[in-house]
């Protein structure tokens, strides 16, 4: 913290002081969490690992964006066994997944491209003329 605060002591303008502040403070609750350790791993790269995991498990079509599958992230972040891969599967429906997929993530581009194409007529008129 102390070497953050020199670090970024030239910030003079309003809202670089603000987010100089809300560093600090960060940084300040995280020590708070770990107050015994000398060192803490504080890094993006876990972050990127994790969705560079999950771009290489969903579709390769650019247009699919956000799916469910970024379900797929927390449960690569963790080491479960067969039992508790077994429960899990036990235990949650389709129908919990499509739920929680329209509450949090909503309407793929996909989806709503192909809504307003086959509003417009415009994907049957390529139909017709391939």
């Amino acid at each position: 913290i102390n070497e953050l605060k020199e670090d970024i002591s030239t910030l003079k303008t309003e809202r670089s002081i603000q987010v100089k502040n809300e560093l600090i403070i960060y940084f300040q609750e995280c020590l708070e969490l770990v107050p015994n350790e000398k060192n803490i791993l504080c890094t993006s790269d876990i972050i990127e690992s994790c969705f560079g995991k999950y771009k290489n498990n969903i579709s390769k079509n650019s247009l699919c964006g956000i799916t469910n599958l970024s379900l797929f992230i927390p449960a690569s972040t963790c080491d479960t066994d067969i039992k508790e891969i077994k429960i899990m599967m036990e235990s949650v429906t389709m129908k919990m997944i499509k739920q929680w997929t329209q509450k949090n993530i909503g309407q793929s581009l996909l989806k709503k491209r192909r809504d307003a194409l086959n509003r417009n007529g415009t994907e049957n008129k390529l139909k017709k003329v391939a």
